[in-house]
């Protein structure tokens, strides 16, 4: 009997197709493999190896660090030369054989710094090695340097350092040096490794030497003398940025973010470890196709789908796992994507073949599709939005019941009703433009709003009509044009509508007064401004409410609303037609005016000055209240700024002369405003360049003679002004917002001081309602104890009353902290201005300070005694010590010193003196001056 082949060619037919799947598969995979689109797979497997196994760096390389650290206590970047001065020198004397330096030397910086650096290059004997940069030019090309100084390239080598990341931003290679500008240049890896590779080549780093393992030396600590020999003595030194303010970082293959300097310290291990990455070529990848190749040919017909995959996995791991190996141990790269893709590819194209068996699923699919109709039609009957179809014959086929309520339909249901008897007439028109017969222009999907009537009132209805072609749907046997159902989708946007012009109008009207807003009359002035021409003068005018914090702080918000409301009405009514009125906000209001002359607007600004000057006559407020006015013409070539600038300037000049009264703006005003910018511009620069200055008075004990504290002032010379009164640039600093960090550089500097005078004194520090009001001050004030290791029970913070006329829990919170802390606390200025004794009970003070405004009566006026005497005996009696300010006479110092014990500050004892003069001072314990050696004696 001859065997019936046909069933054995249909078990192997299959296996041929497969076979003959997988040999295209690897053709494909080649040529994508050299055509470089597995480049990027190579670069993440290359990467993964590096954090296989770490390798220790050889100890030959020292990263000399500009850290956070550093910058906090060496000062902001850029440093004076004479800084990298002091480090060479450092690392000169510590015996480091070459000194590289990661920092652009290409321009200059002070005569003095430069002249320091210079010698410091000089006396290193050709130790250090200077940063150099290839500059692009206009037409995209590497070749123009950008280089050190020559003052400084003449005692150093030069070595380039910039480096080019690969296209996905990660940095795997380094130069080993470039011709520019006609000149040969090594890379300072290649330079420190000694090495004299080719300068047009690059090499790849070994990320496996983890930067862990090189030695990191703040620049801080090196120069503070705190560095062991040991750590730098016979090693290459690297100089640079790890700080990360200063953006010197690049993504690397182990690291998110790895610093510059450290990367020229990997790249230079790398080379003094002969661990330059060798890329292995093409033969790993073309034995990995081969293999791929020939498993297919002897395999694939003989293993099930499962065997295939736990296979393709097993060799995908044991293929990467030895090229792992190969490129710990010998520092060389096997490309393996080609291998993978194939092998993932093969067996995708396998499972591809399997799911052939669809056809078994036809039934289910079918049940399925069934479930999803009933599915779809609960969707639709439930939705909140109302959803409509109507078949191509004008039948409604589904409906959800918020359809029914949006349409107000008298029916149950609208499944089964002609679309014609239950649309309105816009959605009718909606549907037979989507089902028109014959036009090949027919719309796709059409929206639109349409009003209807509900009763006496009228509803907005928003519709999306959406047209579907249904091939098996014909509503005539003969019909030659396609059917069409269309899905209607409606809401009802009345409310949403009402609601979006309320915003509109609160977009530009304020909702306490109902004058037009900040954005409104914005808006407005620049109209006016762009039309400024023939016809009447233009002004802007500002108002201000003089003291109206007072009325929300004491009245209440209510009281404060009613009076905005009240400004509101005078002011809009008083300019009526001659102008429009807005609230800028809070309590700022301005005015666009329209006059013929000076004299008219003089007229209109006395008209409102004594409109806005009548009392008050509230339920919860009655009496005058005080409006300051600025007042600025529109000028030929103004711009917003200019005229708001103009305008609160005048508005300040008003408030300055004691408020309740206006100020039309003019040229003195001008050199005024010119005058406090460039104050402002000079204080935002003396901040930059630490200008400021911190003198110091010394405290008394009145009844020994002994020097126990001193206070700190600050002190300002203005460049081409001289001494600026702190009365006078401090306001302008609290405004300007700097006060603060003025606040937190007084501090630190007085700690400093302190801590290295010959006395342990106590130092009196200011403390701001700004700096409190950050609510950050015990974290200041640790840190400032920290960094210059003053006692923190010598640090005294006096604080002025202002500073708790906005207290909130949280400043009670604050200050019982830095008690507990021991740092003390001083109610300085007490008795003037908004002075409660609920001070004294609610914080944990530990000093009171009598205003010298009391002192200067002493002992004369016998109220001035009796409040000081008061005031002492309070202070006493809740365990305070006391320090009396502005003590200026003999007499003074003596009616004090009979109250009891208190300690004397005052021009009777000594001025304020720079840090030098009170260290010599404490070093005597005594003044030179022979009026205060005369009163030790007496005392």
């Amino acid at each position: 009997m001859i065997p019936d082949s046909s069933a054995q060619r249909r078990v192997v037919a299959p296996d041929r197709k497969r076979i003959l799947f997988t040999l295209a598969l690897a053709v494909a995979v080649a040529a994508m493999w050299l055509g470089g689109l597995f480049l990027p797979l190579a670069d993440m497997l290359r990467d993964a190896r590096f954090t296989a196994a770490a390798r220790p760096a050889s100890g030959q390389v020292v990263v000399v660090a500009i850290d956070r650290d550093s910058l906090s206590r060496l000062g902001v970047w850029p440093w004076p030369r004479d800084i990298h001065a002091r480090i060479v020198e450092k690392l000169v004397s510590l015996g480091a054989v070459e000194i590289a330096f990661d920092i652009d030397f290409s321009s200059r910086s002070t005569p003095e710094g430069d002249d320091t650096f210079e010698r410091a290059l000089a006396d290193a004997d050709g130790k250090v090695l200077l940063a150099s940069l290839r500059a692009t030019r206009q037409d995209g090309s590497l070749d123009q340097r950008i280089v050190p100084m020559k003052r400084f390239a003449d005692h150093a080598w030069l070595g380039l350092v910039d480096v080019f990341p690969d296209g996905d931003g990660v940095l795997r290679r380094f130069p080993t040096g470039a011709v520019v500008d006609g000149e040969t240049m090594s890379s300072m890896p290649v330079l420190l490794a000694g090495r004299m590779d080719p300068p047009a080549g690059d090499f790849a780093i070994d990320f496996s030497i983890r930067q862990e393992t090189i030695d990191r030396i703040k620049v801080a600590d090196l120069l503070d003398g705190k560095v062991a020999a040991e750590r730098v003595s016979g090693r290459k030194v690297i100089v640079g940025a790890t700080a990360p303010e200063l953006r010197d970082f690049f993504h690397v293959p182990t690291e998110i973010a790895m610093p510059g300097a450290v990367v020229q310290a990997v790249a230079a291990e790398t080379l003094l470890q002969r661990r330059e990455i060798v890329d292995a070529g093409p033969i790993p990848a073309a034995g990995g196709l081969a293999a791929l190749a020939l498993l297919a040919l002897v395999a694939v017909p003989r293993l099930p789908l499962r065997v295939m995959l736990v296979g393709a996995v097993a060799l995908s791991l044991g293929v990467e796992a030895s090229a792992t190996a190969v490129q710990i141990a010998y520092a060389v790269s096997a490309d393996t994507s080609a291998l993978h893709v194939g092998l993932a590819l093969a067996f995708f194209g396998a499972v591809g073949a399997e799911m052939n068996n669809r056809r078994r699923h036809w039934l289910a699919a079918r049940a399925q599709a069934r479930d999803f109709r009933l599915l779809l039609n609960r969707v639709i009957d439930d939705n909140f939005t109302g959803i409509l179809v109507v078949d191509p014959a004008g039948i409604v086929r589904a409906a959800s019941r918020v359809a029914g309520a949006i349409l107000h339909s008298q029916h149950e249901t609208l499944i089964g009703f002609a679309a014609e008897k239950v649309l309105p007439h816009d959605l009718r028109i909606a549907v037979a433009r989507l089902q028109g017969a014959g036009k090949p222009d027919r719309p796709e999907s059409l929206t639109g709003e349409t009003i209807i009537e509900d009763g006496e009132t009228l509803r907005t209805l928003e519709y999306v009509a959406t047209a579907s072609l249904l091939s098996s749907f014909q509503a005539e046997p003969a019909a030659s044009s396609p059917a069409v159902a269309v899905c209607l989708t409606v809401r009802d946007v009345t409310e949403e509508r009402a609601a979006t012009q309320r915003i509109a109008i609160l977009a530009h009207f304020d909702a306490l007064t109902g004058l037009p807003n900040r954005h409104r009359f914005m808006d407005d002035l620049t109209t006016a401004i762009e039309n400024h021409g023939p016809g009447p003068a233009r002004a802007l005018m500002i108002a201000d409410l003089d003291r109206f914090e007072w009325v929300n702080d004491a009245l209440g918000l209510a009281v404060g609303d009613d009076v905005l409301r009240e400004v509101a009405w005078r002011i809009a009514s008083s300019i009526g037609d001659e102008g429009t009125t807005a609230r800028l906000g809070g309590d700022d209001f301005a005015a666009l005016i329209s006059f013929h002359d000076v004299e008219a607007l003089k007229r209109l600004a006395e008209r409102l000055s004594t409109a806005l000057a009548k009392p008050l006559d509230l339920d919860e407020i009655r009496g005058p209240i005080a409006v300051s006015l600025g007042f600025a013409p529109l000028l030929a070539g103004d711009n917003v700024g200019s005229a708001l600038r103009r305008a609160h300037s005048a508005l300040a000049h008003a408030k300055a002369e004691g408020g309740s009264r206006y100020q039309l703006f003019d040229e003195e005003l001008e050199r005024a405003a010119a005058e406090r910018r460039a104050l402002e511009q000079d204080l935002r620069d003396a901040l930059a360049a630490q200008q400021f200055e911190v003198h110091y008075q010394p405290q008394f004990d009145l009844a020994t003679g002994e020097v126990t504290g001193a206070e700190a002032l600050l002190r300002w010379s203005r460049p081409g002004r001289g001494p600026i009164s702190p009365g006078i640039f401090v306001p302008v600093a609290e405004e300007l917002g700097i006060i603060h960090e003025i606040g937190v550089w007084v501090l630190q500097r007085a700690c400093r001081d302190a801590a290295l005078w010959p006395k342990p004194i106590s130092i009196a520090v200011n403390v701001s309602a700004a700096q409190m009001v950050r609510g950050d001050m015990a974290e200041m004030v640790r840190k400032a104890l920290d960094e210059s290791g003053l006692v923190p029970t010598r640090l005294e913070l006096e604080l002025t009353e202002t500073v708790f006329l906005k207290a909130d829990p949280s400043l009670e919170a604050m200050l019982t902290d830095l008690r507990a802390r021991g740092v003390g606390l001083s109610l300085d200025d007490f008795g003037t201005g908004y002075s409660s004794l609920g001070y004294l009970k609610s914080f944990p003070f530990t000093q009171l300070k009598i205003d010298q405004s009391f002192v200067r009566g002493l002992p004369r006026d016998t109220r001035s005694t009796t409040i000081v005497a008061a005031l002492y005996m309070i202070a006493r009696g809740l365990g305070l010590s006391v320090v009396a300010e502005g003590i200026e006479t003999e007499e003074q110092r003596i009616c004090l010193a009979a109250m009891g014990r208190i300690t004397g500050q005052g021009f009777l004892f000594a001025k304020p003196m720079r840090n030098n003069a009170i260290e010599k001072l404490l070093a005597a314990d005594v003044l030179e001056a022979d009026d205060w050696s005369a009163w030790k004696k007496r005392a």
